[in-house]
């Protein structure tokens, strides 16, 4: 790691430890303040090397699917395979607990990634949207705080002004493949501000099937984007 090294050099993560333990978001062991994980628990998560992987670089899928359907997002990234145990355990970490270190250890690599493959041209970066109510219960969206990170990498602004989402009492893993699809058209959409050709980084914290990030990028070309690149903290594969 090239940016934080596994460790944290903040001395006020000392003091929020003493009322909040430091956990790992790999195996939920208290770990020493300063440190974003277990070392043994980071070397154990299958990480991503696209040169190592034989997915679509455009799609994000294993089968290209470029040709079945439109797809809207001009590139695919994600940090590390859901199928691991440990990743998939630090992903739901981030999603239902709030482990930062979670969203710090995901954004670092997709920055690598981002940066190895020239994709640094961005303008701004959007969280897909999470219904307000669900946000007001839960506190966060895990996608908004991972695009903070990224934004802090990056050096460009967060924008959560631009998509939002309706409110749905059914998750998304209860679905289909084809039930995903007809819900994410139906349940998000543009807000009244407009693009002008930004290069948009799309954030997200799991990839599946794509069509949650596929709908979001159609609705951020139609409002002035010139080019949506998704980022995700993994992929289901």
């Amino acid at each position: 790691m090239s940016r934080f090294d596994l460790v944290k050099s903040d001395r006020k993560e000392m003091l929020i430890d003493l009322i909040f333990p430091n956990r790992c978001p790999f195996c939920g062991k208290i770990i020493h303040w300063s440190r974003y994980c277990c070392e043994d628990c980071y070397t154990q998560a299958e990480w991503i090397n696209f040169d190592n992987v034989s997915v679509c670089r455009r799609c994000g899928h294993y089968v290209c699917e470029c040709d079945k359907e439109l797809i809207y997002y001009d590139r695919c990234f994600f940090a590390a395979s859901y199928s691991n145990e440990n990743v998939k355990n630090a992903v739901l970490a981030l999603k239902y607990k709030q482990n930062k270190n979670a969203a710090v250890l995901f954004s670092q690599r997709l920055f690598e990634l981002l940066k190895n493959e020239g994709y640094t041209n961005i303008d701004c970066i959007v969280p897909v949207p999470m219904n307000r109510k669900k946000q007001r219960r839960r506190g966060y969206n895990q996608a908004e705080i991972l695009a903070g990170y990224l934004s802090e990498l990056l050096g460009v602004p967060v924008r959560t002004d631009l998509l939002g989402k309706r409110y749905s009492s059914e998750t998304q893993h209860s679905r289909t493949a084809e039930e995903r699809k007809t819900a994410a058209e139906t349940e998000y959409f543009s807000l009244d501000n407009k693009l002008n050709g930004e290069n948009v980084l799309l954030c997200d914290d799991i990839f599946t099937t794509g069509s949650t990030v596929n709908r979001c990028a159609k609705l951020l070309k139609s409002i002035g984007a010139t080019s949506v690149t998704t980022a995700v903290c993994a992929a289901v594969l």
